[in-house]
C-alpha cells in the first residue's frame, strides 16, 4: 500500500511537472507571435520575403500563381526576378488580411500554400518544443 502511494505521488508530481512546462512554452510561442510582425522592419526582409514566396512556389510546383502577401512584403518583393528564376509567370493579387508573408494561389485556384511566418510557426511549433524547453533551461538545444 505504501509503494502505490508513492507511486501516485510521484505519477502527480510529474504531472504537474508537465503541466508547468506547457504553460511556460504556450507562454513562449504566444510571444513569439506577438513578435512575429517586426520582423518587417529587419534590414534583411527583402530577402526574407523572396524566401518566403519563392518556398511557397517551389512547394506548389505551378508555373502560374497569384501571390497574397502584407504591405511590407508586397514592397519588398521582386517578382520579375522570380518568374524569370523560376520560369513561371506570378502575379501580385488582394493584399492578405492578416498574416507577415505570403499566401500564394495557383492560378487555377485549386492548390494554395499558406507561407506566412504565423503558419510557419504553428507548422514548426510541434518540433521546437522540445529545443525551446532545453534552452529555458539553461540544457545546450
Amino acid at each position: 500500500m505504501r509503494s502505490q502511494t508513492t507511486a501516485t505521488a510521484q505519477l502527480k508530481s510529474r504531472s504537474l511537472q508537465l503541466d508547468e512546462r506547457e504553460k511556460l512554452l504556450d507562454g513562449v510561442f504566444t510571444e513569439v507571435k506577438k513578435r512575429l510582425a517586426t520582423v518587417k522592419t529587419r534590414a534583411d526582409y527583402g530577402a526574407i520575403a523572396m524566401m518566403l514566396t519563392r518556398e511557397a512556389l517551389t512547394q506548389l510546383k505551378v508555373d502560374q500563381a497569384e501571390i497574397h502577401a502584407d504591405e511590407a512584403t508586397r514592397k519588398a518583393l521582386n517578382l520579375k526576378e522570380l518568374s524569370k528564376e523560376l520560369n513561371g509567370q506570378f502575379t501580385l493579387s488582394e493584399p492578405l488580411e492578416e498574416g507577415t508573408g505570403v499566401m500564394v494561389s495557383a492560378t487555377s485556384g485549386k492548390l494554395n500554400y499558406d507561407n506566412t511566418l504565423e503558419t510557419r510557426l504553428s507548422r514548426l511549433q510541434g518540433t521546437l518544443r522540445s529545443s525551446v524547453y532545453k534552452v529555458l533551461m539553461g540544457e545546450q538545444a
